[in-house]
């Protein structure tokens, strides 16, 4: 990195010009954690040590700037400690004067003489390094502030102030004269990422991809890396424990799509991050395997959701010793021959002869063989044809992994094929759940799943069940079941919006209603009866909720 600190020392010790030197930078560029964490450590070696940092955030008048430059440097000051005992000593016998008011304040605004010519007269022989300039709204508080410091460097003070110049409220004219030279800072990609790597666990090894990838996206912003990197060290934290994965592989696309995700988000804001009509971008980022298509994925990166154990599904990640998954993973232009043709005949298997397979996967390498094709990597094979793909489908025991890369399709035929399956799978899944809950209550409605399982009481699933057989479960139950039946009605409604989402069952509950008011009627003065009032009394209150 540049030698910032040797170059200021220069600058303070050129008597040709005031020692107010600015140091330049665009915000999030990481001006102030290199000043603090290296720049200010390189200058205390230059001017051992007596360096004073101080922020002008908060800073609303000339006064309150003294007040802080005296503060920093008579209370903060340690290692000076015979100039704080004399300052402690001059302010005792003033303190009866000013009590319960700031006396620094008042000893500036109101002494003379003595007191008010050492605490800021005699100010001498630091460097204040001054940051937040360009966060000072007024413009005449900016001058002021530069003005006091320029009568305070006849005392051998020197002044940097760590800024960002253009966004001063100050006329260009009067910058040049106030500092005696603008510095920019410039990282490098590489000096930005050495910046942080004392902070990564997982990621300090990945430092020339890394670099790679600051400079093509142009993310120079250190705020949004460090957001970035800390998103990535904790979902490679989750994923380390899964042996079966090809670790580094996954590190690598990881860091690509999460760097990507981040500068077109925080940076350029695209909170879309992909344009479809984009046909380059897309085909760009097929070719890349990229893992940005992935929804959870942008979402996880972006801070919509955390909960990092559901950003992907682990049997879809990249797996060991699989030629299928380093074809379908691999960025295509980085697989050797021998790679490429193991891959594309594991492909080819997937496709025709493996009965159970994963509905996402399957139509993921439906849609690569295509690609394939269409750009000439391989000949076309009459087997696999989009016109023959839904015949081939029909053939699978589809399985569906939740979270799965399942955007990684390109041709819409495919698209409409995978949400066709997809929803069979849904509704085999949705009619066996029902059957199991129907089976559970019958045996006993406290112990059935929709009592004790608590994702079905905001769940619609009543109209699912028939009329018919809620009367033949209320004419199968005891007493104690309509009571607990009665008590999940009564509960099922109170949520905000509850009669929207779950509005789909009102025509099962009026059914339900019109029964059990005839049904009621029909048994004896009994524990039974009186709970199903408790039920009548329920669905009444649900009815009214629809209204």
């Amino acid at each position: 990195m540049q030698d910032y600190a040797s170059q200021i020392r220069n600058l303070f010790e050129d008597d040709s010009f005031p020692p107010i030197v600015a140091f330049s930078g665009k915000w999030g560029i990481g001006k102030t954690y290199f000043t603090v964490k290296t720049l200010i450590p390189k200058l205390q070696a230059l001017y051992v040590p007596k360096i004073l940092y101080l922020s002008l955030l908060g800073i609303s008048s000339l006064d309150d700037f003294k007040d802080l430059l005296v503060s920093k440097r008579y209370l903060e000051e340690k290692y000076d400690k015979k100039s704080t005992s004399k300052l402690f000593s001059i302010l005792k016998p003033v303190t009866k004067l000013v009590d319960g008011k700031n006396i620094v304040s008042e000893l500036i605004q109101n002494s003379t003489g003595a007191i008010n010519h050492y605490l800021l007269n005699n100010i001498s022989e630091r460097v204040f390094v001054i940051d937040d300039l360009e966060r000072l709204d007024d413009e005449k508080l900016q001058k002021d502030i530069i003005g006091e410091c320029l009568r305070l460097t006849e005392n051998k003070n020197k002044f940097l102030y760590v800024t960002d110049v253009e966004k001063l409220e100050l006329d260009p004219s009067f910058t040049e004269k106030a500092f005696s030279e603008t510095i920019p800072f410039n990282p490098t990609a590489e000096d930005i990422f050495l910046s942080l790597k004392p902070n990564l666990l997982k990621l300090a090894k990945d430092q020339n991809q890394i670099v790679t990838l600051i400079e093509e996206n142009r993310l120079t912003n250190l705020r949004v890396l460090k957001r970035c990197f800390k998103r990535i060290e904790s979902i490679l934290s989750y994923l380390e424990q899964f042996p079966q994965i090809d670790y580094e592989l996954t590190k690598s696309k990881i860091i690509n799509d999460a760097i990507y995700i981040s500068k077109k988000y925080y940076v350029d804001n695209n909170p879309e991050m992909i344009d479809g009509d984009d046909s380059y971008e897309n085909t760009r980022l097929r070719i890349n395997r990229s893992f940005i298509l992935n929804d959870k994925f942008v979402s996880y990166m972006t801070g919509k959701q955390m909960d990092f154990k559901k950003v992907f599904h682990v049997d879809q990640l990249p797996n060991n010793g699989s030629p299928l998954d380093k074809i379908l993973h691999n960025p295509i232009y980085t697989l050797n021959e021998e790679d490429f043709d193991l891959g594309v005949k594991a492909l080819k298997k997937y496709i025709l002869c493996k009965e159970n397979v994963v509905v996402q996967k399957f139509f993921e390498c439906t849609d690569y063989h295509d690609f394939l094709v269409k750009y000439e990597y391989i000949d076309k094979d009459e087997r696999i044809t989009i016109d023959k793909i839904d015949l081939i489908a029909s053939s699978k025991k589809f399985s569906d992994n939740e979270g799965a890369i399942s955007r990684q399709i390109h041709e819409k035929e495919y698209e409409h094929l995978l949400e066709k399956y997809l929803n069979q799978i849904y509704e085999d899944e949705k009619s066996q759940e029902l059957a199991r809950i129907v089976q559970e209550m019958k045996v006993s409605f406290k112990d059935s799943s929709l009592y004790t399982n608590h994702k079905y009481k905001t769940k619609p699933i009543l109209h699912e069940i028939k009329i018919d057989t809620f009367i033949e479960l209320i004419d199968g139950w005891k007493a104690r079941d309509i009571g607990y039946f009665a008590s999940f009605i009564n509960g099922r409604y109170e949520f905000h919006h509850a009669s929207a989402h779950l509005g789909v069952e009102e025509k099962v509950i009026t059914e339900l209603l019109e029964y059990l008011k005839t049904y009621q009627i029909t048994l004896p003065k009994s524990p039974k009866r009186g709970n199903i009032r408790f039920v009548i009394n329920a669905l009444n209150k649900v009815l009214a909720s629809f209204d």
